[in-house]
């Protein structure tokens, strides 16, 4: 039976701010496209260029880090090693 790991949460705010960044890269090239991002505009910058911490809602919350576990190396391992090939 597979063993359910639990999500990667960031421990400080530079690591939370940091998935967002990445989110929004992502969106920017075009590699994301999600059709429930509704929270994901309702995201503000503080006139000093950071994140609004306020402003996030659970949904982009959880958008955020999932992008961040999916791109995560344990997450790669995890996904190619969960296939046994035959030799």
């Amino acid at each position: 039976m597979n063993k359910i790991e639990t999500m990667d949460t960031p421990s400080t705010r530079e690591e939370f701010e940091y998935r967002f960044h990445v989110l929004n890269e992502q969106i920017r090239r075009d590699k994301y496209h999600n059709p429930f991002s509704a929270g994901l505009d309702e995201v503000r910058l503080l006139p000093n260029g950071r994140i609004d911490i306020l402003s996030i809602n659970e949904h982009a919350r959880l958008q955020a880090n999932t992008m961040s576990q999916f791109n995560s190396k344990r997450m790669q391992v995890t996904w190619f090693n969960r296939f046994d090939y035959p030799s």
